[in-house]
């Protein structure tokens, strides 16, 4: 699924400047959690519309077992695919209607590659399905999110 008139270098371009420090406080919760864009697709191949980061979570999201603790995965998923969906919208402004975890293996200090893509762009709604990959390329958890575009004000 593409989007109609957007490369795939716009893609990058807009993640890369929602990763910036050009932000306001209240948007930088992914300079809070560590995510560094890696690539995109942007649906021309057939595929969804994606988007890949990297996540190195280090002591402060570990729980006391050494863990990575569960908010910090569902907030980086959330606002990676968030990210793509404001794209998929054509706005910045888009809210969290519904968003699920499924936990697959724990995940200790280390390098994760978070995946995520569209699968459904509607002028109401739009889903993404997020996935965390560890280093050796198992799957450790997987996400569904719904966003509502939002009219800027």
């Amino acid at each position: 699924m593409s989007i109609k008139g957007i490369t795939k270098e716009q893609i990058a371009t807009r993640i890369k400047k929602g990763l910036s420090n050009e932000q306001s406080d209240r948007e930088k919760a992914f300079s809070a959690i560590d995510v560094q864009f890696v690539d995109c697709g942007d649906g021309s191949d057939g595929k969804n519309i994606w988007a890949e980061y990297s996540f190195e979570p280090d002591y402060r999201y570990l729980n006391s077992y050494d863990i990575v603790h569960g908010g910090a995965v569902m907030t980086a998923m959330d606002e990676c695919t968030g990210t793509l969906a404001c794209i998929a919208s054509g706005s910045w402004h888009v809210t969290t209607t519904d968003f699920s975890t499924s936990f697959l293996r724990p995940m200790t200090k280390g390098k994760y590659t978070i995946h995520c893509e569209m699968t459904h762009i509607g002028r109401r709604m739009i889903n993404g399905l997020g996935r965390v990959y560890n280093e050796d390329g198992k799957l450790c958890a997987t996400s569904l999110g719904t966003y509502m575009p939002l009219q800027p004000e």
